[in-house]
């Protein structure tokens, strides 16, 4: 991380490994997201009908979801850095 107290948005894209989407059905986009932790993270995304499936703007929605919880992820794993996991200081 760059700055003290403070998760960036480099640090989340830093964070991600590998992005993987397919197709589920005839509308589903399904995106699976491996951190460089091992750790993997996924994610649907779905219109109200068929006929706008889009894979690349279900996968754009799916990753915002995924950031957004690798930015909780990071958050998380900084203050037990700071605190101790128990949250002892």
């Amino acid at each position: 991380m760059q700055k003290e107290d403070t998760v960036t948005q480099e640090d989340v894209s830093n964070f991600i490994d590998k992005v993987e989407s397919c197709q589920i059905g005839e509308k589903t986009t399904l995106t699976q997201v491996k951190l460089k932790n091992n750790f993997t993270i996924e994610e649907t995304s779905s219109p109200i009908d068929a006929k706008n499936f889009d894979m690349k703007i279900g996968e754009q929605i799916c990753m915002k979801k995924i950031e957004n919880k690798v930015w909780d992820f990071l958050g998380f794993l900084w203050l037990c850095a700071k605190c101790g996991f128990k949250g002892d200081k």
